[in-house]
């Protein structure tokens, strides 16, 4: 009798990078959606036959990174008008640039408009005008779809591949991979966390309504007013789009992803949060350049922080080779992983679940994202009153009476603590 296998035991141990479905035998895994629009691998135990190799391929689980940081660097793209389609430096628009330009493909996110949805996946791009919808943040987990194993077969031909995309992304490449290309180069970013495809979609759907017009495109991270987290939504038909900035903190979506309420449960116990990373190069927004190196930015230095500075880990002597090559294209300063990981919590440890995570996943699972949006925006405005109230309090009652106050609630306190 063949013995059952277990993926996980808890649904913190599983990315949903897929590399167990990809590497069975015998077509017995398929990756199904939870009740929140989360991806994970289900077993069909009439085909498995129990060979182990599902459990063997998950590097999120059985993690061996021990590559260290070799150099650590701020900088940002000499190129002004690429610089501006990127999210903070460029960094990976330059790096992109210039392996297509020697005659190398690169994979990763772009968010596509199919039918009625925004989609965001793993794709393939061999030009620089292919290169443009890889640009940019998608605060989303991209479906890796068969890029995995297009890679492989691009790299047993020879080709020169570039593969970026989340840690647990790479490391689950790699795995598959089984060994080191010489012709492959990963880039991995500084990843918070990942919400879902279905999530995201509800969201934008919700915006359509209140639009009434249909959203044909979202950035999450708009430059037109400097380096930032802004994001710019496109609606209204093809031919004729409008396009307004919406700020962070006015995006339901946008603030529940940055207060850490929607992501995978995975992402809360990430193991490549720390100076391991699985890739040969990091990279990811250099917060706190103004008060690390402040003689980097503009008038001493080249930097300038109103188009973005980014941060690049150097991990291994592969990815130094490469950006040896690359580096002409930056404004570029050495820093350490200490100055950089200041600023970047997710360097540190991984993000924690926001206070509120499971009133939202619950609301979204039974009511819908209509109902997550107004619950939303109703706590917004519980908040402001709260504010206004205190700072009411503090500015219009005079300092002896705030003072009595003060005295009658401690004295009140004591009492009910004997």
């Amino acid at each position: 009798m063949n013995k059952d296998i277990i993926l996980f035991k808890k649904i913190e141990d599983c990315c949903g990078c897929g590399t167990c479905q990809l590497i069975c035998p015998r077509k017995a895994i398929s990756m199904k959606k939870d009740k929140y629009g989360f991806f994970y691998p289900v077993i069909n135990k009439s085909q498995c036959i129990s060979c182990g190799k599902c459990q063997k391929i998950c590097a999120f689980q059985n993690n061996k990174e021990k590559d260290h940081i070799q150099k650590v660097y701020a900088l940002s793209l000499k190129d002004n008008n690429l610089i501006q389609k990127t999210a903070s430096g460029g960094v990976f628009g330059g790096i992109a640039k210039q392996w297509i330009n020697d005659g190398g493909v690169v994979f990763g996110v772009a968010l596509i408009k199919e039918r009625d949805c925004l989609s965001i996946k793993h794709c393939k791009a061999s030009t620089n005008e292919e290169l443009i919808k890889l640009l940019g943040s998608k605060y989303v987990q991209s479906d890796l779809s068969n890029t995995l194993s297009e890679t492989k077969q691009l790299l047993d031909a020879g080709e020169k591949v570039l593969f970026s995309g989340t840690p647990c992304q790479i490391a689950g490449l790699n795995a598959y991979l089984k060994k080191d290309y010489e012709n492959l180069l990963t880039i991995d970013l500084v990843c918070h966390g990942v919400p879902n495809q279905e999530m995201f979609n509800s969201y934008i759907k919700n915006e359509e309504s209140r639009l009434h017009k249909p959203i044909q495109d979202f950035k999450f991270r708009d430059k037109e007013n400097g380096w930032g987290l802004n994001a710019r939504i496109y609606y209204g038909c093809e031919s004729k789009c409008e396009s307004k900035i919406i700020k962070s903190n006015c995006s339901s979506y946008y603030q529940l992803f940055l207060n850490g309420d929607i992501y995978r449960e995975s992402c809360y116990h990430c193991p490549y949060t720390n100076e391991h990373h699985p890739a040969d190069l990091t990279i990811g927004d250099f917060w706190g350049i103004e008060e690390e190196h402040p003689i980097f930015l503009s008038p001493n230095g080249k930097l300038e922080k109103s188009k973005g500075v980014s941060m690049i880990m150097i991990n291994n002597d592969k990815g130094e080779k490469f950006f040896n090559l690359a580096k002409n294209l930056f404004w570029c300063y050495p820093s350490t992983f200490k100055n950089v990981a200041k600023h970047n919590e997710q360097l540190k440890h991984p993000s924690r679940p926001g206070k509120n995570r499971d009133v939202v996943l619950n609301l979204y699972h039974n009511h819908g994202y209509k109902t997550v949006d107004k619950w939303f925006w109703r706590q917004k405005k519980n908040e402001k009153t709260k504010e206004k109230i205190k700072y009411h309090l503090h500015n219009d009652i005079p300092k002896p009476i705030r003072q009595i106050g003060k005295e009658v609630f401690n004295q009140i306190r004591n009492i009910t603590r004997r």
